[in-house]
């Protein structure tokens, strides 16, 4: 009897809980279809597809944005201040001055004339150019107690790229180079015993009738 009972007791309670079940199970799938959670589900997808689309549509444009950037600051690396385009010129001018003094002293040391493809006027312009560039170089480091031309550049045209600085110091050592190497060209023609017109450090007339050959 007991056994019975038990038994009777044990389906019973298994039917309780099979009612349970149902019903939890009922009153979820009704809470899911339930027409307020529906609207917010729906909202929720629809905010999605939104946030989707304005992602998509401002991505170009930030990545339009930075390419723009980056053209700015490629731009800005490459094109120089007008006062580095001034300063730089300058400084080639000055340097093709001394180069060609260099090349005409270096002629006078080795053949005891001027070259013999430099006309007078050239030969002349070059040596006039040096000498304005190594006088403003040299009244520079008096006036500014051993300041080199790059650096006074700067202290009157602001910072200047480094490229244009290298320039200048170029310049500037050349043309005393070139002074130096004048005292060494007249050294050579004064131990030749050549009779040298004034300061040209070379005989005129004998380089002339040399080039006219």
């Amino acid at each position: 009897m007991s056994v019975v009972n038990g038994s009777a007791t044990s389906f019973i309670s298994t039917k309780n809980d099979a009612r349970l079940n149902g019903r939890n199970v009922v009153s979820s799938s009704v809470a899911f279809h339930h027409p307020n959670n529906c609207r917010l589900l729906h909202h929720h997808h629809h905010n999605a597809r939104l946030s989707h689309r304005r992602i998509k549509s401002s991505s170009p444009f930030q990545i339009q944005q930075s390419q723009h950037s980056r053209r700015d600051a490629s731009s800005s690396c490459l094109h120089a201040r007008p006062q580095d385009n001034l300063v730089s010129g300058i400084s080639e001018i000055g340097f093709g001055f001394t180069l060609g003094v260099l090349y005409s002293e270096f002629s006078i040391i080795t053949t005891g004339c001027g070259p013999p493809n430099f006309s007078d006027s050239l030969e002349r312009l070059c040596y006039q150019g040096m000498i304005v560039l190594a006088g403003v170089a040299l009244f520079n480091r008096i006036v500014t107690s051993g300041k080199g031309l790059d650096a006074s550049a700067v202290d009157y045209f602001g910072e200047l790229e480094e490229g244009t600085l290298v320039q200048v110091r170029g310049a500037e050592y050349a043309s005393a180079l070139a002074v130096l190497g004048a005292f060494v060209a007249l050294g050579f023609q004064y131990g030749r015993g050549v009779n040298m017109d004034g300061l040209s450090g070379i005989d005129i007339d004998l380089c002339r009738a040399l080039r006219d050959l």
